[in-house]
């Protein structure tokens, strides 16, 4: 319920919020419009969400890919 969704959001630390996201990065993907249609970005498998300042920065494969060239 609603309910124990704020309870969570208002009493876990933002590192235990990123690590909800990393449970759950498998069921997340970010669309984006190209000219033949929409695609899909999907998270990173070895590191798809970590903390940047106080943002949860989500990791895309293609990200992940352009860091380790």
């Amino acid at each position: 319920s609603i309910s124990k969704i704020l309870e969570f959001y208002n009493n876990t630390t933002p590192e235990e919020k990123c690590q909800l996201l990393n449970m759950i990065a498998r069921d997340i993907s970010i669309p984006y419009q190209k000219e033949d249609g929409t695609h899909d970005y999907e998270l990173c498998e070895e590191n798809p969400v970590c903390m940047n300042g106080t943002s949860f920065q989500l990791n895309t494969r293609e990200f992940s890919k352009h860091c380790n060239s």
